[in-house]
């Protein structure tokens, strides 16, 4: 098959043939539909500094982790459970299917998860990729194959939302308007945030959250209004939401703003990290398309490009 290798940081990935997936018997081989670019493989290919809290990615690794499919292909144990020809999204790992945290849904917690960019799991920048009947999920009737590449980033902002304990009513500030930062200011309306105020360096970033349920954006250099200072349009003091942004950027917001009552920073961290927390967990997909599929939440044109 055809697919989209890493070589090394800096340089173009390079299109090559490489080996076919094959699966195992717990698996489902997928024809790739659609693939998302996040921000993450980005990183890897400009940098790949495993110093820098990023893990290192091995010359030759195929990249992709936000993705939909159809299934061409099935292992014996999952042929029970999932035919030929349906359409699914899974999650960026593989779990051994035999552990304590397995039989728990949580696969990501053990050691031996397999994840794609990885020797042992090939990415969806690629025309076929294999993929855990544990971590598949059927995609919705209604929802498009580039829907379904967006659960993934979706869940992401999702699990920060649900972690950080939003209630209904609560005003939120999102600081950092990149695809986490859309997804989180969705997810804040959709459960019930009063104000969700979005900011960002570029003011089109910030202004296009607005379309994702946010009530007022912020371009950061340019405007530090009362928004900024701690309170909403309607006065309230602001619970804080700080999503996907550079040290820099942290600090800054840190000295602004002391005062404020929750702190919530989601992202990659540095090996001495305080709370670590998995960009979703086990429920938080599911729960996604569920709504999708009850038309409770639509990703239509969700996308930042195509």
């Amino acid at each position: 098959m055809k697919a989209a290798v890493f070589k090394q940081p800096g340089i173009p990935l390079t299109i090559e043939e490489v080996n076919d997936p094959e699966p195992g018997p717990d698996d489902l081989i997928l024809k790739v539909r659609a693939c998302g670019i996040c921000g993450t493989d980005l990183h890897w290919s400009q940098g790949n500094d495993p110093s820098a809290g990023w893990r290192h990615l091995t010359p030759g690794s195929v990249m992709g982790h936000e993705f939909s499919g159809e299934i061409i292909e099935l292992g014996k144990n999952a042929r029970s459970q999932f035919r030929v020809g349906e359409r699914v999204v899974a999650q960026p790992f593989i779990g051994c299917g035999s552990c304590s945290a397995c039989h728990a849904g949580r696969s990501y917690r053990f050691s031996t998860v397999v994840t794609r960019a990885s020797p042992e799991l090939t990415g969806a920048y690629a025309q076929y990729t294999r993929v855990g009947v544990a971590e598949t999920l059927r995609l919705p009737d209604n929802a498009s194959f580039h829907a379904g590449a967006l659960v993934e980033p979706l869940a992401v902002g999702l699990n920060a939302v649900k972690r950080a304990g939003l209630q209904a009513g609560d005003p939120v500030l999102v600081i950092g308007a990149g695809p986490v930062g859309l997804s989180v200011a969705l997810w804040c309306r959709f459960f019930g945030a009063r104000d969700v105020i979005v900011s960002d360096r570029v003011e089109a970033r910030a202004v296009r959250c607005v379309e994702f349920g946010a009530t007022a954006a912020i371009n950061a250099p340019m405007k530090m209004s009362r928004h900024a200072s701690g309170r909403s349009q309607a006065g309230h003091r602001l619970w804080y939401l700080i999503v996907w942004v550079c040290r820099a950027a942290f600090n800054s917001a840190l000295t602004r703003h002391r005062p404020m009552r929750i702190w919530w920073l989601s992202g990659y961290a540095w090996r001495r990290t305080i709370f670590p927390c998995q960009s979703h967990r086990e429920r938080t997909p599911h729960h996604l398309c569920v709504c999708v599929l009850e038309g409770r939440l639509s990703v239509r044109d969700r996308h930042v490009g195509q």
